[in-house]
């Protein structure tokens, strides 16, 4: 079996190599699209329903009701949204039932059950290479301006990220140098797309790890600074010099940077102000899921703080981000291995809902929340040290 020759023989390491397979699975789609001239929508639902089936057969034994209960709520909310609020039903698409159906199932009853996360970053790096050759591929034969119509540079970038993340964080472990040089040349494919936030995440996550482990990686910290400063010194005339290249000649975020407005936010301070606007008047008054659309333009408030609140009112709101913020405190705090895998899911999935997607739009949000939840509960005594060990 696949699984014994990659060396995961354990259930809770076949269930981390599951949870890695469905991370890659918006990469994996985007890259469907881009072989595909037509629609794909009948090949991506047959791998939805297979790995379904094959994620509940590998964590059979770890089905237990208490698991389904959380879900049941779920249901139970959105069934009373539903009845308190009967026009968001128009928007439940595709996306949504695929939360309610797929993601958030095998998340609670599965993912949730994970024990130790020892293993979790040299499982999900296994994708890596393969996600850096989709990625290279889709850019060279498959370039933006001829498959806007199955994707967008965004949606691409924010699908390989997780990956480029995981090389870095792979290379930060075992310092292993292809992991380092598969973060680079992530970093070069998202730079070529141009997803600003993408490619701030993933700068954010290496300085991150390498100030969180700067004690054991001394000469890490003064590569990667010494990178920043290089870049910080003479920051036009590379951009000039990669725009010049016809593999970034469509960069959305290399042509803002030649105008100096990489960091410009005007498109969604439109949105914004409706948002604050709304904020403002609506007092107590809850409009449930979906409630906030009718103040965007029909289209989400790119910002999960705003869509929260518009969406649970004041008290509600307030409430449900506390939650999440403990959640993420609790596993940040819990131990060493629990702080490195959290900082992980921060970058490579947490940070774009502050500027962009919906967490109502994005199974991979529900996804992290679940993995979350099963991080500040894990063994106490497993460790970083514990990880690098096995290098």
């Amino acid at each position: 079996m696949v699984f014994s020759r990659l060396g995961i023989n354990s259930t809770n390491d076949k269930i981390l190599a599951s949870l890695s397979f469905v991370i890659f699975m918006p990469l994996l789609f985007d890259f469907i699209a881009s072989l595909a001239s037509g629609s794909t929508s009948n090949i991506t639902m047959i791998i939805y329903g297979i790995s379904l089936i094959f994620i509940f057969v590998i964590g059979r034994q770890r089905i237990k009701f208490r698991n389904i209960i959380p879900l049941l709520f779920v249901y139970f909310i959105c069934l009373l949204n539903i009845t308190l609020f009967p026009e968001s039903q128009q928007y439940f698409g595709i996306a949504q039932y695929l939360i309610l159906l797929y993601f958030l199932p095998i998340g609670l009853i599965i993912f949730r059950t994970i024990k130790s996360w020892d293993n979790f970053i040299p499982i999900l790096f296994l994708f890596s290479p393969i996600a850096i050759i989709m990625g290279m591929y889709v850019l060279i034969f498959a370039h933006l301006a001829e498959s806007e119509d199955t994707f967008t540079y965004m949606e691409f970038s924010y699908a390989l990220l997780p990956f480029v993340c995981a090389s870095y964080a792979y290379y930060n472990i075992k310092k292993h140098i292809i992991g380092l040089l598969l973060y680079f040349i992530g970093l070069i494919e998202m730079l070529s797309f141009g997803c600003r936030g993408a490619v701030i995440s993933a700068i954010v996550l290496a300085i991150s790890l390498t100030i969180l482990n700067s004690k054991r990686n001394k000469w890490s910290l003064v590569f990667l600074f010494s990178l920043i400063l290089f870049v910080a010194l003479d920051i036009n005339s590379i951009i000039g010099y990669l725009y010049g290249l016809s593999f970034f000649e469509d960069s959305y975020i290399l042509n803002r940077a030649l105008n100096e407005t990489v960091l410009d936010v005007s498109s969604r301070e439109i949105i914004w102000t409706n948002c604050e606007k709304r904020l403002s008047s609506m007092g107590l008054e809850i409009s449930g899921l979906f409630g906030d659309r009718p103040y965007c333009g029909s289209v989400y408030p790119h910002n999960i703080v705003f869509e929260i609140f518009m969406q649970w009112g004041w008290i509600l709101g307030a409430l449900l981000l506390l939650y999440f913020a403990s959640l993420f405190i609790k596993a940040f705090t819990h131990n060493a291995t629990s702080r490195f895998i959290t900082l992980y899911f921060i970058c490579a999935i947490l940070l774009r809902f502050f500027v962009s997607g919906s967490y109502l739009n994005s199974g991979l949000f529900w996804i992290m929340i679940v993995c979350i939840q099963s991080l500040k509960s894990t063994n106490a005594n497993t460790t970083l040290i514990k990880i690098k060990s096995k290098s």
